[in-house]
């Protein structure tokens, strides 16, 4: 049963775009106390041709805000960025704008599922409610920990073994990763590729979400590099098939991507790891110290995201070379669920009946 509010004020809707970026900004201004993604991302987000930002007016005003991502060739819309403002929160108005988001989406065909992700305490209240009633289903589970850094106190360590050396991964080694069949039942057995809780299948047609503004690595097992140690550790390799054979890549034992945003405490950058050969991770985390680094920013929120299976001493072990530790009060998951996008525009119409 959906539950139904009957609203007091009038309700209106629109797209927004860069002109709106205040306007945003100020439906929740504190968000995640000063961690709040969207001030960094929201012109990436406006900027793309698959995604879309609404936003909900009372009088004027606006009131909430939610962006729909289209991905896997146009099969899935993602959620992302939901918020409303703190005197309008406990009105309806967050099912509002999401009834909405999918009655906008209706005439799209192509569109087969809604993905949503969400942290614990969000996801037992989903399986308690939702699942049953909208339909949802759990797809998989992601552990992550969080590692606050003070660039100026961390010393730069080389790890780096002659035969463990990661090399960046091009678009074009990006396209034979996702068209192989081991590679997807090895490193990918879920299916998916995370970019900051944004889920992608392995398809083709998401390969510029995995390389905009992200670093990709991976290591083979062996020692037979197809260039030397020092030309895959730099930022320039050779491009056939990124330089590498699809025998080779098929050899990949671990596999990062770092993406970040900045928000108002500093930088958030995330390391999203796939594989089970963790003894390969100090080599990755150099590669991605180096970016934050880069980056300019004397404090990192760094949250390394991976299979529930993984031992999280390996991670504390390579962190410590670098003076870093791990904040206890922040273990927890990320949940994925899905659900037939046709049953959100079903609900949609039954409110609205």
């Amino acid at each position: 049963m959906v539950k139904r509010y009957k609203m007091s004020f009038p309700l209106t809707f629109r797209e927004v775009g860069d002109a709106d970026y205040d306007a945003v900004m100020s439906v929740l201004p504190d968000a995640w106390e000063g961690r709040d993604f969207l001030p960094h991302k929201y012109p990436e987000y406006v900027a793309d041709p698959d995604c879309t930002c609404y936003a909900c007016y009372v009088e004027g005003d606006m009131v909430g805000f939610h962006a729909a991502l289209i991905v896997d060739n146009g099969e899935t819309i993602v959620r992302i960025g939901g918020r409303v403002k703190v005197t309008h929160q406990g009105q309806g108005i967050f099912q509002a704008l999401l009834r909405h988001m999918y009655k906008a989406h209706g005439n799209n065909k192509q569109l087969k599922y809604e993905n949503i992700v969400v942290p614990d305490t969000h996801a037992e209240r989903l399986k308690r409610q939702y699942v049953e009633q909208h339909g949802y289903y759990h797809v998989l589970r992601k552990k992550r920990y969080l590692y606050k850094l003070e660039l100026a106190g961390i010393q730069m360590v080389n790890p780096w073994p002659k035969s463990k050396v990661p090399y960046r991964v091009t678009a074009s080694d990006m396209e034979a990763i996702v068209s192989s069949e081991g590679i997807r039942r090895s490193l990918f057995p879920d299916g998916r590729i995370f970019l900051h809780c944004k889920p992608y299948k392995l398809e083709a047609s998401n390969i510029r979400h995995f390389m905009h503004e992200t670093l990709v690595l991976a290591t083979v097992n062996g020692s037979d590099l197809p260039c030397g140690n020092n030309a895959c550790a730099d930022d320039a390799e050779s491009t056939q098939n990124g330089g590498h054979s699809n025998r080779f890549l098929e050899r990949i034992v671990l596999f990062s991507i770092g993406n970040f945003y900045y928000q108002k405490t500093g930088l958030h950058y995330n390391i999203e790891l796939y594989g089970d050969d963790m003894e390969s991770f100090p080599e990755h985390l150099s590669r991605h110290m180096s970016r934050i680094k880069s980056l300019a920013t004397p404090s990192v929120d760094l949250v390394v995201y991976t299979h529930e299976r993984a031992d999280v001493r390996c991670f504390d072990d390579a962190m410590n070379k670098y003076g870093v530790t791990r904040d206890d009060a922040y273990v927890e998951s990320i949940h994925l669920f899905e659900r037939p996008f046709s049953i959100a525009l079903k609900e949609a119409a039954s409110e609205t009946a």
